[in-house]
């Protein structure tokens, strides 16, 4: 296995090499991203649900 890397060009080195850490660093940028946009979504519904339940309240008084 290592021989087999050895020969390979420096180009092929490098991308086998950097592959993986920008396969990673895409799924961390990824899974924060869908993390706080599914976070902001959740309290901007219950906001609204709050707000339509205020002003519903006062419509009925």
């Amino acid at each position: 296995m290592k021989r087999y890397f050895l020969d390979k060009p420096i180009q092929t080195k490098l991308l086998i090499t950097f592959l993986p850490v920008m396969i990673l660093s895409v799924i961390a940028t990824g899974s924060f991203s869908y993390w706080s946009a599914s976070d902001q979504l959740r309290k901007n519904s219950l906001y609204s649900l709050a707000d339509t339940t205020y002003q519903t309240a006062l419509f009925l008084e």
